[in-house]
């Protein structure tokens, strides 16, 4: 998963495919050796055995044969690290592939969209797409099935084009989104004196489940306006789901020409700020 993101970060990454995505890569949490007085632990390794088979499951798929052939590093052993479950089982591999340099891919891509409360996943999202600055392609094998579950072109700096995005508003769900944004009653003040243009990609939230309920609607003013009041702001800790996310009333005092809107498809309303500036 990507790791923790700045509002303004996540906001600059919203158009890009995965939760986010990034090269795959696992991290473990360790204290520091003072207070552990003891060696920190080695990091969880797959058995070579399995390590092996799905390695050569991720090579046989057309996607990887016909991006990776051409522009693997020949420097660089494919990496094969383990892929946890929901119930912190080790449920399947994560195979990267790096390309030699960044690059501009398109294929079919494969999503789990449900990965984190249901394994093996029930729903997934494949779409067709190009991806820009790809330094390589993940895969997910799943160890039980040695199925691919999972397929995508990553990167700290890989970016979905817009028009191609699988999980931006389109139609009718874009235009309920920025209803509901444009008429936050608590956002009027600021609407009264100055009409915002609306970012256009809108992505969408979804939960756990993979199911839409929601979206992240951007308001750009033409010219930074001073506000002066109290604002209810979505509070969230970035990894955790959406259905976690908490309401909190925080005074604003600033020039702003940004706001983001998060909106709740589910509620039928907006439900507050979650970033300015």
């Amino acid at each position: 998963m990507p790791p923790h993101l700045t509002r303004r970060a996540m906001l600059a990454t919203s158009l890009t495919v995965a939760a986010g995505a990034v090269a795959f890569g696992f991290w473990q949490r360790l204290r520091s050796r003072a207070e552990l007085e003891q060696p920190p632990a080695p990091p969880v390794l797959l058995p070579e055995d399995q390590a092996a088979r799905a390695r050569a499951v991720a090579q046989q798929h057309p996607t990887v044969q016909a991006l990776v052939g051409s522009g693997a590093r020949p420097d660089s052993p494919v990496q094969v690290n383990p892929v946890t479950g929901p119930d912190g089982r080790i449920v399947a591999a994560g195979v990267w592939f790096p390309f030699d340099a960044p690059r501009t891919v398109r294929a079919t891509w494969v999503h789990p969209a449900d990965w984190e409360v249901n394994w093996p996943p029930t729903r997934f999202v494949q779409a067709t797409y190009t991806v820009e600055e790809a330094w390589g392609i993940l895969v997910w094998v799943d160890l039980a099935s040695e199925q691919v579950v999972r397929l995508e072109a990553s990167g700290p700096y890989a970016r979905v084009a817009p028009d191609e995005d699988p999980f931006v508003l389109r139609g009718e769900l874009r235009d309920r989104a920025i209803q509901l944004a444009l008429g936050a009653p608590w956002l009027a003040p600021l609407l009264t004196r100055a009409e915002p243009s609306v970012m256009e990609h809108l992505p969408g939230i979804h939960d756990r489940q993979g199911d839409l309920i929601g979206a992240v609607v951007g308001l750009q003013f033409s010219e930074p306006l001073a506000v002066s009041g109290t604002f209810p702001v979505v509070v969230k800790d970035e990894r955790a789901d959406w259905d976690d996310a908490e309401i909190s009333e925080q005074t604003i005092e600033q020039k702003v020409s940004l706001v983001v809107v998060v909106v709740s498809f589910r509620d039928d309303r907006a439900l507050g700020l979650w970033y300015w500036g």
